[in-house]
């Protein structure tokens, strides 16, 4: 079960992929052994001329985003350029210029361009829908490349930059459709088309990224240098509190299991940044490493947290607690979950928590949340 199964069928001209895994599976009589396969991934591939590749376009459809979907753009009809999301720049009104909305960032593989699309669905009665949609573009050029590495290596690449998006908007993203088209020096190649499964979440619009979008995208190419230069240890404990905030930000999540993700990535966070810090003693308690673990890399917790005071936290005979320690552990122990008149508190504690979670990555990655968007405190729905 799990395991990972490529499937491929080709001609000529045409090759057709399934990459998926084995998520059942029976036995009929005899020795007749049934698999079923859940597919990931579908790629179609049609080759006009099969030679050398010098260029490969590689144009990703991707989930919502709203740090490149703030924009001051509108949708326009040019006499000779037809649809275009952007505006005109009027400064020079003898020679108006189009500017282009669009976000370079270098990667090892080559820049990657996060950009405002359009898709077009055709109805039966000949009108057609024009929706937005955000896409990001890689371009690679060499003397002979292969298209299956340097998909790999671009795919990686992407991945990197939405993990840091999604850590950045609280959001799940990702790429469920891409568009390949490869040449070489005669201008003919071929064409690919890859399909792949996601699910997408209805989020409400974040206003605080909305407001915020300029300074999110220009910390975005800053977040992911430092992110993949992190050791793998602490880059696996990272990515692993990344995910507990991305679970904990689902839209629709009760603010009992909210609260209990958000506790969680706390907890991977304390480890990490206690670890970085050094081997001495280790106080006892949660609360208590938190606020170890904090204040040995100068993270603020206490404008957070105005209900607690450092030396109650460290009394042996008051034991103050976060409120959301104390939360969870009413839930996950005594079995006492928050009644109707709890949950502004459990939300302000879930709010409380991601501000405090964004420092303490920012802290990890070595870079300065203060003065940023990161780290601050507003409620989350």
């Amino acid at each position: 079960m799990g395991k990972e199964v490529t499937f491929i069928s080709e001609d000529a001209n045409e090759e057709v992929r399934f990459l998926g895994s084995v998520s059942g599976a029976r036995l009929g009589g005899g020795s007749d052994k049934i698999g079923t396969i859940r597919i990931q991934e579908y790629s179609e591939t049609f080759h006009v001329v099969r030679n050398k590749i010098t260029k490969l376009t590689f144009d990703y459809h991707l989930t919502p985003i709203e740090m490149f979907k703030a924009r001051k753009a509108i949708k326009t009809l040019h006499g000779s350029r037809g649809l275009l999301f952007g505006w005109d720049s009027w400064s020079d009104e003898e020679n108006p210029k189009w500017v282009d909305e669009d976000f370079v960032f270098q990667t090892e593989t080559g820049p990657i361009t996060f950009y405002p699309g359009f898709v077009f669905e055709d109805h039966n009665d000949s009108e057609t829908t024009v929706k937005d949609q955000t896409k990001a573009r890689f371009v690679i050029e060499g003397d002979d490349l292969h298209f299956q590495s340097e998909k790999a290596k671009v795919e990686e690449a992407l991945e990197i930059f939405l993990r840091i998006i999604s850590f950045l908007e609280g959001r799940f993203t990702g790429w469920f459709y891409c568009d390949v088209n490869a040449t070489g020096k005669s201008g003919k190649g071929f064409v690919s088309e890859i399909f792949k499964r996601v699910r997408v979440f209805e989020y409400q619009r974040n206003n605080h990224v909305d407001r915020h979008c300029g300074s999110y995208a220009e910390l975005l190419p800053k977040i992911v240098d430092r992110y993949q230069k992190l050791l793998a240890p602490i880059k696996n404990q990272l990515g692993r509190a990344m995910i507990q905030m991305r679970i904990a930000t689902r839209p629709d999540q009760p603010v009992d299991t909210e609260l209990i993700y958000w506790h969680s990535s706390l907890d991977i966070l304390v480890k990490c940044l206690l670890d970085v810090a050094g081997k001495e003693e280790r106080p006892k308690g949660f609360s208590r490493k938190l606020v170890v673990a904090c204040e040995s890399k100068g993270i603020e917790w206490t404008d957070l947290f105005p209900y607690l005071k450092k030396e109650e936290i460290f009394s042996d005979d008051i034991k103050a607690d976060f409120s959301i320690t104390r939360f969870r552990n009413n839930m996950i122990h005594e079995g006492i979950y928050p009644s109707e008149e709890e949950v502004p508190e459990f939300m302000e504690e879930n709010a409380r928590a991601c501000a405090l979670v964004e420092r303490m990555v920012m802290s990890i990655l070595g870079l300065e949340y203060r003065g940023t968007p990161i780290g601050v405190f507003r409620m989350l729905h």
